[in-house]
């Protein structure tokens, strides 16, 4: 099986954000559409049950059964055999790296919360159940309340009921399930009740007694034997079974269970009385305790620092084979034809789950090709796929990067540091940002899995002789430098060994952290060396903190150890980077994309195309995209910030002249205005890159948009972490963010800041739409497999989620399709004055989709050119101050040229760069495509070759004619 080239690929796919205002059956209904446009293969947020009225589908709740929200298995099926007769697949998201923990919805955590260790559903989830913390012993630490525990308890908030034959625990919107061996300790007050209501010895209170016997000798829950929890599991069932029928046959045995509860549940204002309450929580296999706590004690791996969402032990067989049940069965079906696996960087053992993976695709569809299988796996600056991963690439960040940056001018670039630093006062090297970023993640959200590690580590150094002197501070020091330093989200050392990129990767984040701590003691880094690469068992006398594991246990604890730290450094570095250092550097908000490297944004020509060369050879299905449920911006806002790279001086006056006007809008906070020059730097950036179109009367922006920025901008200034954050909310900063964007944008100073920022806006704008229709002829033509992102088919100034799920309007779509299908058909943009009115109109959508669907239906009509074909870079003579990108794609005698405009808005004209604007330039072509006439198969029109001796061309004025892209295959 040759798992990056699967036989069997989509020519194209397209995301749709499933939830409950895009269910299946509305999804279904835009399929005819989606076919028309081009696609290959609807690609699909998670279908499995997630927490009811959840917008993403990321918190599955149960594996083993379909998303009610979305539809049935009837209405799944129904969208699958739609898809299927239109010739499209059906790519879904998967997720096996965490699930919701509602245990309202999750039978799996509500039976552990039950029963503890001693459930069998304890090995399915990451639980240290041996922490340091003595007060968490075999227990699992629930941070879900609003305040000290106490207080909540002593307020009455924390009640309980009995009904399904068990006692319930309700804290507001959470429901828990109780212990049943500790039930008696309230059930048992119900006796003194039944034998005044019934009298002594009468049947119902024999039984009643004899089911709160069984239930007091059932085993504890830290009794892990397979016996135990096959007793527990079974007597809990029938005694919960025998109570409920008793209740239902005896009313005045449910009376008296009422009363007790009643008195159980205590009065507020009298302390003592919620003694037996505290008793039964006390006795609980998990302990309530304040959101607060979290940071600290949390004794669950969670994805990313989200208490809702629990770490999975997916590497286990029968964990694998519970939340893989249902997908499998699907792909039998022939419903779903590809994968998309979520984070896989969180799992235990990526490299063992993809090849497990691919086990399960062929056992259940007969077939020994290679499922298609791409991994949401996010590459940094400098680093490769995973060769031993058996899928077929990424989900497309690389590109999306190596695209956005041939677009970023490294002149103006430098100039906008410069401006940056001057307008904001901000000086810190983006490394040095994210290294303070990283201690700070590791400090607060991610304290206690942090703890979890040095406990670990410390019991490895305390059984050795040479390092037993190691302290919890200095191990706990020697980890928090180590991650703070890691460069990339995680190295891959397993069971089987690692590789040099791993080792190097280590010694160099172990160099990098020795240099930024000359007073640490060096022997710590000796010592976690030999701990991360955990050497065969020692034969001989070992001396030294570096010495190798003396037994197979000594190295089994090691390589557990080097494995979950790779689990760690990953969420670190995802919330450090992405959703803190990226809301703090604001030079060119543009770059701050994931995967992106911010300081090192730019891309040239030459090296876009080293890696378009690259993902041929190695990655030819990769995914590629432009926008994802993830992107900071959408492509369209980062193409017309990028724009300003080639304009600073332009954005310098502009920022200037807004901010004046606005100055009365801040609000001064204890001695400090607010927002602050940094927060307001991001939001002008992020207000022209969505700039909508607006009459040229207008003096207010429509208030739909006033929300959308006052909604980005909160999120903006949480994850920056500087004046306000999620764990601790600021709400006079915050609300003076708002005011801020309310008044600039439809307040007082607006007509003069409209009047400021306007004609940069328009200029913004222009150039934006040639940045966008160039960026979207490299994804659909570069090598791979390209995404389009829901409704980005046409403009989509959306930013981050959730303001990026909004509901695709599939009807006004069509239409649009509809509307570009007959410019075309009728020959209505072939030249520059087609071209130009179509560019003016372009806030109708139409020339986006034109360029899109033409691209789109191409690769559908001959896939074998588009998704492995030959990538051959060409050379442009420009004779003008811009740029262009060109390539050939060929396979088995098809042949097209590609051409894009980069960087346009250095020519120096407010008027579209097509045709005339580009002088004599021109773009060299390939002997093998012997045509003498090219066709662009965007716009319909033809153009001459015009050959010598020695040369074949096209002129950039033919090639661009109409519009700033060119598609050009050989005219029949």
């Amino acid at each position: 099986m040759n798992g990056r080239r699967p036989e069997i690929h989509p020519s194209s796919t397209y995301r749709l954000q499933l939830g409950p205002t895009l269910p299946f059956d509305v999804a279904r209904q835009a399929v005819p559409y989606l076919a028309r446009l081009g696609v290959g293969a609807l690609y699909v947020s998670p279908l499995l049950k997630a927490r009811p009225g959840s917008t993403h589908g990321y918190d599955i709740c149960d594996h083993t059964s379909i998303n009610p929200d979305l539809g049935t298995t009837e209405s799944l099926g129904a969208l699958a055999d739609e898809a299927r007769s239109k010739g499209l697949g059906l790519v879904a998201d998967i997720v096996p790296n965490h699930v919701g923990v509602d245990p309202t919805v999750n039978v799996w955590w509500r039976e552990v919360l039950e029963n503890g260790p001693c459930s069998s559903y304890a090995e399915y989830f990451d639980i240290d159940w041996e922490p340091v913390t003595a007060h968490l012993h075999q227990k699992v630490l629930l941070p879900i309340l609003g305040d000290q525990y106490g207080s909540v308890l002593e307020r009455g908030e924390l009640r309980l009921s009995f009904h399904e034959g068990q006692l319930w625990l309700h804290y507001f919107d959470h429901q828990l399930p109780v212990n049943p061996r500790q039930a008696p300790l309230v059930l048992s007050l119900a006796v003194p009740h039944l034998e005044t209501l019934a009298g002594p010895d009468t049947p119902e209170l024999v039984e009643f007694l004899s089911i709160l016997t069984g239930l007091a000798n059932l085993p504890p829950y830290t009794d892990t034997s397979a016996e135990s929890i096959a007793i527990r599991e079974r007597e809990k069932g029938v005694l919960r079974q025998r109570l409920l029928r008793l209740v239902e046959e005896a009313p005045r045995v449910a009376e008296a269970i009422h009363l007790a509860v009643t008195a159980a549940n205590g009065i507020p204002g009298r302390p003592d009385s919620f003694d037996t309450l505290h008793g039964l929580l006390e006795a609980q296999p998990y302990r309530l305790a304040s959101w607060r706590t979290a940071m600290d004690e949390i004794n669950y791996r969670r994805f990313f620092d989200i208490n809702e969402l629990a770490g999975v032990r997916v590497e286990e067989e029968r964990v694998f084979v519970a939340t893989h049940a249902l997908i499998g069965e699907w792909i039998r079906a022939g419903w779903i034809t590809g994968l998309r696996v979520d984070h896989p960087d969180g799992l235990f053992d990526p490299a063992g789950y993809f090849a497990r993976l691919q086990q399960l695709t062929r056992d259940v569809s007969g077939r020994d090709d290679g499922f298609y299988v791409v991994a949401e796996k996010i590459l940094s600056p400098g680093e490769v796929l995973r060769p031993d991963w058996q899928v077929a690439g990424t989900t497309g960040y690389t590109l999306l990067n190596d695209v956005n940056g041939v677009f970023v001018d490294p002149a103006g670039l430098k100039t906008l540091r410069r401006v940056y630093g001057r307008t904001t006062g901000e000086r810190d090297s983006l490394g040095e940002i994210i290294y303070d970023s990283k201690k700070l993640i590791i400090n607060t959200a991610m304290s206690s899995e942090l703890g979890v590690l040095v406990d670990a580590l410390s019991r490895i150094a305390h059984s050795h002789r040479h390092t037993r002197d190691f302290t919890q501070n200095s191990l706990r020091d020697l980890i928090t430098e180590y991650v703070a330093c890691f460069p990339v989200y995680r190295t891959y050392v397993n069971a089987t060994g690692w590789t040099p990129a791993d080792e190097a990767m280590i010694d160099k984040t172990l160099g990098h952290a020795r240099r930024r701590n000359p007073a640490m003691e060096a022997s710590l880094f000796t010592f976690l060396r030999a701990v991360l690469l955990p050497a065969p068992v020692a034969t001989g006398p070992a001396s030294g903190p570096g010495h190798p594991p003396q037994s197979d246990e000594d190295r089994e604890r090691r390589l557990a150890f080097s494995m979950k730290l790779q689990q760690y450094t990953g969420p670190v570095q995802a919330k450090a980077l992405e959703d803190t250092s990226f809301y703090r550097y604001n030079v060119l908000v543009s770059t701050n994309e994931v995967g992106s490297e911010p300081a090192h944004a730019v891309r040239t020509i030459d090296q876009l195309h080293a890696a378009n060369l690259e993902r041929q050879r190695s990655w030819p299905c990769e995914m590629t995209t432009l926008s994802t449920h993830d992107t900071k911006l959408g492509e369209d806002v980062r193409a017309r910030i990028n724009v300003l790279s080639e304009i600073p001086a332009a954005w310098r006056e502009a920022f200037g002249r807004a901010t004046r006007a606005a100055a009365g809008a801040r609000t001064l906070l204890d001695g400090a205005w607010a927002p602050d020059r940094n927060d307001e730097y991001r939001f002008y950036q992020v207000l022209l890159g969505a700039w909508p179109a607006l009459a040229p009367d207008a003096t207010a922006m429509p208030e739909t948009f006033v929300e959308r920025l006052q909604a980005y901008m909160l999120k903006a200034i949480r994850e920056a972490k500087r004046h306000t954050s999620w764990l601790t909310p600021n709400d006079k900063y915050e609300q003076a963010t708002a005011h801020y964007v309310a008044e600039v944008l439809a307040g007082r100073p607006t007509r003069r800041v409209l009047a400021a920022l306007t004609p940069l806006a328009d200029r913004l704008a222009r150039h934006g739409v040639v940045n966008s229709l160039s960026q979207t002829v490299l994804k659909l033509a570069a090598p791979g497999v390209p995404d389009t992102f829901q409704g980005t088919e046409s403009w989509s100034f959306v930013l981050v989620d959730p303001d990026n799920r909004q509901p695709v309007d599939f009807e006004a779509m069509a239409a649009t399709l509809a509307a570009a299908d007959a410019l075309r058909d009728e020959g209505r943009v072939i030249d520059e004055r087609g071209g130009v009115e179509l560019l003016d109109a372009w806030p109708d959508g139409r020339v986006k989709m034109l360029v899109a669907s033409r691209l789109l239906r191409a690769r559908q009509q001959t896939p074998a050119l588009w998704v492995g074909g030959d990538y051959t870079p060409l050379a442009v003579e420009t004779s003008v101050d811009a740029s262009a990108i060109a390539f050939a794609r060929r396979h088995d005698g098809h042949a097209a040229i590609v051409v894009a405009a980069i960087r346009a808005a250095r020519l120096g004209t407010h008027e579209w760069p097509v045709a005339g604007a580009w002088g004599p330039s021109r773009l060299l072509l390939p002997k093998d495509v012997p045509a003498t006439r090219l066709r662009d198969i965007i716009t319909g029109a033809c153009h001459p070759v015009v050959e010598t001796d020695s040369e074949r061309w096209i002129f950039l004025s033919q090639a661009f004619a109409a519009l700033p892209v060119s598609v050009l295959v050989p005219d029949a």
